[in-house]
């Protein structure tokens, strides 16, 4: 995601969404939420990646 290459975003959705379900799994859904919103912070300006991560996650 840091790179920009929004080929490859599918792919980086699938691992936030496998990282999700292992913050889930161990009760830390503070934390999880966090983290999506920190990706939303940082990567907020790329249309495609905002679009994936909330259509998805």
């Amino acid at each position: 995601m840091d790179a920009g290459k929004a080929k490859y975003y599918y792919e980086a959705v699938e691992w936030l969404k496998k990282a999700r379900d292992a913050y889930l799994a161990s009760d830390r859904e503070q934390e999880c939420s966090d983290s999506r919103n920190k990706l939303i912070t940082i990567h907020g300006r790329k249309r495609k990646l905002m679009g994936l991560i909330k259509s998805e996650m």
